[in-house]
């Protein structure tokens, strides 16, 4: 199954639930209030991976704080995209403060970053 967590904030997020509740979430985007974490638990599932598209602040502004609620947690962004986590230049979210957004500033290394290359095929949950 594939839930969505629509946000007008920035991207939206999905989650791929598999038979046995475990799901990986895509893009974990910016949460005003705890949305999406909230979105998660009444879902009630097992949160094994995150896997992030690309690093820009609209699609990893929750990245620390759910990696937090879920230590030891998989994720997975291609090798060219690894640096924008801890760089706001690149991730924009200083510039995306300057224009209003109620985003932090994004210099967060995840413990278990898993950088992939291009073409390379991944088993996550199942999928």
């Amino acid at each position: 199954m594939v839930d969505i967590y629509y946000n007008r904030e920035g991207a939206n997020s999905f989650l791929c639930i598999n038979e046995k509740n475990e799901a990986f979430l895509v893009d974990p985007s910016i949460s005003p209030d705890g949305g999406l974490i909230d979105h998660i638990n009444k879902l009630n599932v097992k949160l094994v991976a995150i896997l992030i598209t690309h690093g820009h602040w609209d699609h990893i502004a929750s990245l620390e704080e759910i990696c937090k609620l879920n230590p030891g947690i998989k994720v997975y962004i291609s090798d060219e995209e690894s640096e924008f986590l801890t760089n706001t230049d690149l991730n924009l979210s200083v510039a995306a403060q300057e224009e209003g957004y109620p985003v932090p500033t994004l210099e967060y290394l995840p413990e278990n970053l898993i950088k992939v290359s291009d073409g390379e095929v991944l088993n996550v949950a199942g999928f």
